[in-house]
């Protein structure tokens, strides 16, 4: 699994088009999307990320792809913690 990350002009609209661009890929996006200033970064994941390199080379946007991996965690507090944390050594 990889995640892409695509820097776009914080503008309106800019999220609303590279949403629309990938709508048409027909796969899903889980997506996190954070501004600052003039410009903004998306960060994420494709259920088809053949298909979203296809849309986003089609429509000129340029963007990262890195390895990631995905893990469900409970949603309470220390379920992070707790899972991503190193063991204790025994004494």
């Amino acid at each position: 699994m990889s995640a892409f990350t695509v820097e776009l002009d914080n503008q309106p609209g800019e999220l609303a088009r590279l949403c629309e661009d990938m709508a048409d890929s027909g796969g899903g996006l889980l997506l996190c999307a954070a501004t600052h200033r003039d410009s903004g970064v998306v960060a994420f994941l494709a259920d088809d990320e053949a298909a979203a390199q296809a849309v986003l080379d089609a429509a000129g946007i340029g963007y990262q792809l890195r390895p990631a991996v995905t893990v469900m965690v409970a949603n309470q507090p220390g379920a992070g913690a707790a899972a991503f944390g190193s063991s204790p050594t025994p004494a």
